[in-house]
């Protein structure tokens, strides 16, 4: 359970009670704050107080910044666009050494073919071979 310093809860039912509290509240820590000021700038006589801050690390005015509020200043908002598609096809266009090899034997596989049918064109125009032996 939580500590809460506040003496009793108040119970707010709309939204004009929740403007009229805020309003009422804020007004009374004014006042609060405007008399410890009084009290404090009555003992304190003009030209007494001295600054403190030597300068160094001194705040820095919010409306100095640039009036850009994007994070990304400076830096390039669009990334170039790569067609994938195109990139896959040229990792497509080049077999791999399997491939190569398997296009080599067919090369040759098909190499022999062609000179048995061409062989075997030759015999069927010659006629059929009287070999005697």
């Amino acid at each position: 359970m939580a500590s809460v310093s506040a003496p009793n809860p108040v119970i707010v039912y709309d939204m004009p009670m929740m403007s009229k509290f805020v309003t009422d509240f804020y007004e009374k820590k004014v006042k609060e704050l405007k008399s410890i000021q009084a009290r404090h700038l009555a003992t304190v006589k003009l030209g007494e107080i001295e600054s403190k801050d030597s300068g160094a690390g001194a705040a820095i005015h919010p409306a100095a910044d640039r009036d850009s509020d994007d994070e990304a200043e400076g830096k390039t908002k669009f990334t170039e666009i790569v067609n994938e598609v195109e990139e896959e096809a040229r990792k497509v266009a080049e077999p791999s050494g399997e491939n190569k090899a398997a296009a080599a034997l067919e090369k040759v596989f098909t190499q022999e073919e062609t000179e048995e049918s061409e062989e075997a064109e030759m015999e069927t125009e010659s006629g059929p071979s009287t070999n005697t032996c």
